[in-house]
């Protein structure tokens, strides 16, 4: 990883850490991960994708927490709430971001 690359998963965390929320992930299988989740509730970011009413909002988690990508289905538990994943809309080398409903 070069020098930019180390800074901006720094900077990454740095947000995850501030503005992330304590998460389990349920894949389909039902093995349970912990990760820290980041919450969207605009969903305008995401233009027609998120045009779907049954979206609620986007829930992003770093790769480093959760290599896999998210599919349909799978779940994320935050506060108490159940997050079923629709479809991944963003994804790059730190973190993927799903819309959920």
């Amino acid at each position: 990883m070069s020098n930019l690359s180390d800074m901006i998963a720094g900077g990454l965390d740095d947000i995850y850490t501030t503005a992330g929320d304590a998460a389990t992930f349920v894949d389909s299988d039902g093995v349970q991960t912990a990760v820290t989740a980041i919450v969207i509730y605009d969903l305008s970011i995401y233009g027609t994708v998120a045009d779907i009413s049954a979206v609620t909002a986007a829930v992003s988690v770093r790769k480093t927490e959760l290599a896999q990508s998210p599919r349909r289905g799978e779940i994320y538990k935050i506060a108490g709430r159940d997050y079923y994943v629709d479809e991944v809309v963003a994804e790059d080398d730190l973190e993927h971001t799903a819309t959920v409903a």
